[in-house]
């Protein structure tokens, strides 16, 4: 039995269908490690996303510095 997770809606305005869902974690430059909690895969998405409100939800402090974050 296949399970809808959803769409994502981006840029284009058009339906995206998210295929997965999980725990992702991400290595910084800095050396550390960051967890984000409930990934969606999208496999039409040509770029990755993180949506800054999600991580000030969860607390953690998002710094900008030219074209790096």
């Amino acid at each position: 039995m296949k399970r809808d997770l959803g769409k994502e809606y981006v840029e284009d305005d058009e339906p995206h269908n998210v295929v997965g869902k999980g725990d992702v974690t991400v290595n910084l430059s800095n050396g550390s490690t960051l967890k984000l909690k409930d990934v969606r895969y999208v496999p039409k998405l040509k770029t990755n996303l993180i949506f800054i409100g999600q991580l000030a939800d969860a607390w953690i402090k998002t710094t900008f510095d030219g074209d790096s974050c």
